[in-house]
């Protein structure tokens, strides 16, 4: 009687740890349920439609596979032509190069690039030096056979700046010539150049010139008189 008492007792507090068995259990699946819906979630912001790996419904892009890579090599090839097309304004070197250079007046209301010139340039010189040179170059072509027209919009300018008639410019034909630069005017003149390409020189022909003169003088000599002296 007394066991059968006690088994009576113990199944309420079985049942109970059953009950808590149970509970656990609940909750570690709602525990899960809860992180794969969050991970889907996860998985649904980082991969958007279309991006899955796979996945051909909801595409956002119609660009074909390869493209951005393509893109990318285009973009870079692009610089590289662009850092190959840059000014090349180094004149240090004794190769022969072809420049292209442009005077311009940077007087504010008066600004004008006159006309483009490309020549062959063999000095080893730089920036400073072909700057000062082509300016000075540009000032004394400006004279009494002037090829160069002035500009437009800068007949006021020079009239008012005349202290006598026609000191900067000249008729010739229809055109209007410009013969001079006022001389406070010229600290507006700059200069524009780029290396365009370079040519290796021609060596000197000492050797050439060497041999004409020693053939120069064995012929002075064969026709000298014998027994003469010199």
């Amino acid at each position: 009687m007394i066991q059968f008492f006690s088994q009576m007792l113990k199944l309420p507090f079985e049942a109970f740890v059953f009950s808590m068995e149970m509970l656990v259990k609940t909750v570690q699946g709602i525990q899960k349920i809860a992180y794969q819906g969050i991970d889907t979630m996860v998985s649904e912001i980082v991969h958007l439609p279309g991006d899955r790996p796979g996945s051909e419904r909801g595409r956002t892009s119609d660009v074909p596979d390869g493209t951005i890579g393509d893109s990318a090599e285009t973009m870079a090839q692009t610089t590289r032509q662009e850092a190959r097309h840059m000014a090349d304004r180094d004149l240090h070197d004794d190769m022969l190069k072809l420049v292209r250079f442009k005077i311009l007046f940077v007087k504010r209301d008066y600004e004008h690039v006159f006309k483009e010139v490309e020549e062959l340039v063999s000095d080893n010189t730089d920036a400073a030096s072909y700057t000062a040179w082509k300016i000075a170059e540009f000032i004394q072509s400006l004279g009494k056979d002037s090829e160069v027209k002035v500009p437009k919009g800068w007949e006021d300018y020079l009239k008012r700046e005349e202290t006598k008639p026609n000191q900067y410019t000249e008729q010739k034909g229809t055109d209007l010539m410009l013969t001079g630069i006022p001389e406070d005017d010229k600290k507006y003149l700059r200069v524009y150049f780029e290396v365009l390409e370079r040519y290796t020189r021609e060596r000197f022909k000492y050797e050439e010139e060497q041999i004409d003169i020693l053939r120069d003088i064995s012929k002075t000599l064969k026709e000298r008189p014998t027994g003469s002296q010199l």
